[in-house]
């Protein structure tokens, strides 16, 4: 029994000085005293929930006093008690210890999550989570699976309604911080060792980024007090602590950049967003690649770049004495130019800058080639050497196979007269995914945005030939199949796409793989009885079959998805996220939505990460391939009918075989 453990987890009496209700001022010390008194005698059956359930930790915790549990991210615990304050009893299953942890830190779990979650990876589980909760609401463009924009407007803590008779002290929350004085702080900033602090409002936060945002504040209500994060910001670079700083470095867009408590970009217009791209530190750097990749969703390159160039070229302020002057010249002009040069070398680089915009190119050398002196030329020249390297230079292609070098061509895999079985199935899996990665490579990052907003909208051609190639695999499946008039052939035709499949997901090739066994198990063929009853390889069909589960969001395929080396991922899922993303997050003109562009960048980036590692092709095995790709797919009618057909000849062939049967033979 847990009573074996003496861990009291009734309220506890608080020190005087710390004592604090919601609902009035501090008290006296006397009365604080009457208040712990009474907390040993007041029934908790209002305040607290006795039932045991499951949680996730969403976050690292770190405990501060004795009579609390630390735990990891990714970890599941059971909750034996809960209590309004915000803290919640836990301790780890067949754990010997209870203590109190925060209940913004964890996610409550179903029985069916929790024993699902069990069973992954523990480093997965948090992904794995999400994922299932992503894909758990239907996919509408009204039903949204998060809440309005969480972090985006301030959010109104709700204070715990505090039991009868007992003064129970009542950390800050976010929208206090202003109320709170210099005496307040001190007396929160006594108060540490005191447990059931609820921390974080696990209401009002209902997004996993407002949860990292409120779980990187300060403890104390010192915090209060102090600017956002003291980066080294210059004008044009945004300078949040403007009382210390010169007049002529402080930023000129400030009052139109909304940050969240960590200092990070939550909206603001595009002066402000490229000022804040200036900021010369390390922090600004994944800004700087979530900017690059998703501006083109409310500016053009154009504007950006005679942007950055007015900052290259930018003017010094009017009525500055010489060392103010000599001063800005050093600290503002100097790291304005370094900083536009860097967003120029990165956008490149890392950016596809000559494949999106090759007039940008132009314009970039001729920008380049004007900056004959000063400690920027070098610089200058490295970057024009890049854009020719890059301009002329191919990319050498590894091998086919993740894991090994290239196989030798057998020449009985050259096809005869477009026989398939001809051919062996390993060159039909290495040929399939040579041909679709060089559809995949050539999917841009722009149009995964544009394909959120309609899959029909102009610019979004490669993507939507890949997404395209995957039914007509699918056709070639089921066609190479229903068209074959043997049953032992038909069984052998099966069992061919069945290593084809096999070998796809040996080499990495999960979207040829996923529409292979699609065809497979589709019910023009699975109609098929007696096919089946000759087919050899079904239980490695029902093993790759397993991989198609959308449940948890397709999470098997965000799993393989994460390979290393040459890998065609499946990327339906992300399609959706994006779906999602762009459903929840709006602008409001003037100001840009940052927080969507942020997770715009996170899906976009799992859907190319794979684009800078290709296949090298074998040519005789391609040519059939790409014919066969070419033909314009069957209509559902037409393979319904042909399924049909084939499903009566079985059915005959079956009444000759049984009569048969019965005559002796």
């Amino acid at each position: 029994m847990r009573q074996s453990l003496h861990i009291r987890i009734d309220p506890s009496p608080y020190d005087s000085e710390v004592i604090i209700s919601p609902d009035s001022a501090s008290p006296s010390p006397e009365s604080s005293r009457l208040s712990a008194g009474t907390a040993r005698t007041t029934p908790t059956s209002s305040s607290s929930d006795q039932d045991e359930f499951s949680v996730l930790c969403m976050y690292d915790f770190r405990a501060a006093d004795l009579d609390q549990l630390s735990f990891r991210k990714n970890e599941i615990l059971l909750i034996v008690k809960r209590e309004n304050t915000g803290w919640w009893a836990a301790m780890r299953k067949g754990g010997d210890k209870i203590g109190w942890i925060p209940q913004a830190f964890v996610n409550p779990l179903t029985e069916e999550m929790a024993e699902s979650l069990a069973n992954v990876r523990e480093e997965l589980r948090l992904y794995e989570y999400r994922a299932e909760q992503l894909y758990s609401a239907p996919v509408s463009r009204n039903d949204y699976i998060f809440d309005s924009e969480p972090d985006l407007e301030p959010v109104q803590a709700r204070k715990p309604p505090a039991r009868p008779g007992i003064n129970k002290p009542t950390p800050p929350t976010p929208n206090e911080k202003d109320e709170v004085n210099a005496q307040d702080s001190s007396r929160f900033a006594r108060s540490s060792s005191v447990r059931r602090r609820p921390i974080i409002d696990i209401i009002g936060h209902t997004s996993p980024e407002a949860f990292d945002i409120a779980l990187r504040r300060p403890r104390t209500v010192d915090r209060a007090k102090k600017s956002l994060p003291s980066e080294d910001y210059s004008q044009p670079v945004l300078v949040l602590q403007a009382s210390s700083v010169p007049r002529y470095m402080q930023p000129r867009f400030a009052d139109q950049l909304d940050l969240d408590a960590d200092g990070q970009v939550r909206r603001g217009t595009p002066p402000a967003l490229i000022e804040r791209l200036m900021t010369p530190s390390l922090e600004n750097k994944h800004f700087q690649d979530v900017f690059l990749m998703t501006f083109r969703s409310f500016m053009s390159p154009d504007a950006l770049f005679d942007a950055l160039v007015e900052y290259y070229y930018l003017h010094e302020p009017e009525d500055l004495n010489v060392l103010e002057l000599e001063d800005w010249l050093e600290r503002v002009q100097g790291r304005t130019q370094r900083k536009v040069l860097e967003i120029f070398s990165d956008w490149l680089q890392a950016h596809r800058l000559l494949e999106q915009e090759p007039h940008i190119a132009g314009r970039l050398t001729d920008f380049l080639q004007s900056i004959t002196s000063g400690p920027n030329n070098k610089v200058s020249k490295l970057i024009q050497e890049r854009i020719k390297d890059l301009t002329f230079s191919i990319a050498s292609p590894i091998t086919v196979s993740p894991s090994s070098g290239p196989r030798k061509k057998k020449n009985n895999s050259k096809p005869q007269k477009g026989e398939l079985l001809k051919i062996e199935a390993v060159d039909i899996a290495e040929q399939l995914t040579v041909i679709l990665y060089d559809l995949y490579r050539k999917i841009l990052p722009h149009e995964c945005i544009t394909y959120a907003r309609s899959q029909k909208a102009p610019g979004v051609a490669n993507l939507r030939e890949f997404c395209a190639s995957h039914n007509k695999v699918s056709f070639w499946v089921q066609v190479s199949i229903l068209t074959i008039e043997t049953m032992k052939k038909r069984a052998e035709t099966v069992d061919y796409w069945i290593k084809v499949a096999e070998k796809c997901r040996a080499l990495n090739n999960f979207a040829s793989m996923s529409a292979i066994i699609t065809a497979l198990n589709s019910t023009v063929i699975t109609r098929l009885p007696l096919t089946w009853a000759h087919v050899s390889k079904k239980s490695i069909l029902d093993s790759l079959l397993r991989y198609n589960d959308p449940s948890g969001g397709f999470s098997a395929y965000r799993n393989l998805n994460n390979a290393d080396g040459p890998c065609l991922p499946f990327i339906v899922m992300y399609l959706t996220d994006l779906a999602h993303i762009q459903d929840q997050y709006n602008d409001s003109e003037p100001q840009i939505c940052f927080y969507k562009r942020k997770r715009f960048y996170e899906v976009i980036s799992a859907i190319l990460r794979h684009q800078k590692e290709p296949y090298v092709p074998l040519d005789d095995v391609a040519v059939f391939i790409r014919n066969q790709l070419q033909q314009d797919p069957p209509v559902d009618k037409w393979l319904w009918k042909k399924s049909e057909e084939v499903q009566q000849s079985e059915l005959a062939h079956a009444d000759i075989r049984r009569g048969l049967e019965k005559a002796g033979f």
